[in-house]
Order: structure tokens, then sequence, then C-alpha cells
């Protein structure tokens, strides 16, 4: 993952800590649709987070398709160790 998405992720768990933290805080405070207007606005804002995470992957995935010829095939060599290694 390049840097972009690796902060794209981050920023769509934090958006998922903070409605967490709404659906708990409207527990304690009862104030129910002040708190589902606000998880469904941060609902939202993780799906727009995830469809750019998700582009960003495609494009890459795209890119190195593309380049690995270019390179005499050394990204087709090495997939399986990269892929072996993340388990």
């Amino acid at each position: 993952m390049v840097d972009s998405e690796m902060f794209s992720a981050l920023r769509v768990r934090g958006r998922l800590e903070d409605i967490a933290r709404t659906i708990a805080e409207a527990r304690v405070t009862g104030d129910v649709y002040a708190s589902l207007d606000a998880v469904e606005h941060a609902l939202l804002a993780v799906m727009d987070e995830v469809a750019e995470i998700a582009q960003a992957v495609a494009d890459t995935q795209v890119r190195v398709e593309r380049d690995s010829g270019r390179l005499g095939g050394w990204v087709r060599r090495f997939t399986p160790f990269r892929s072996g290694d993340a388990a």
C-alpha cells in the first residue's frame, strides 16, 4: 500500500472509532436522533474513503501489471515471495 492509501485507511479507522464513540454517548445521554444524524454523516464519509482506497488499489494494480513487462518481469517473479511474507 502506498502512503496515501495507508493514510486513508487510518482516517477510516478514526471515523469508525468516532461512530462507536457516538453510539456509546447516545446510550448514556439518550439523545438518539442527534446521534443517528452524526453516525449517518460519519458512515457516508467512511464510504467515500473506502471508495477512494479501492480506486487507488485498482490503479496501483493496473500500474504494476503494465510496468512489470518493462521491468524484465521481476515483479512477477517476486510476487509469490511477497505474498508468503504477509502470511
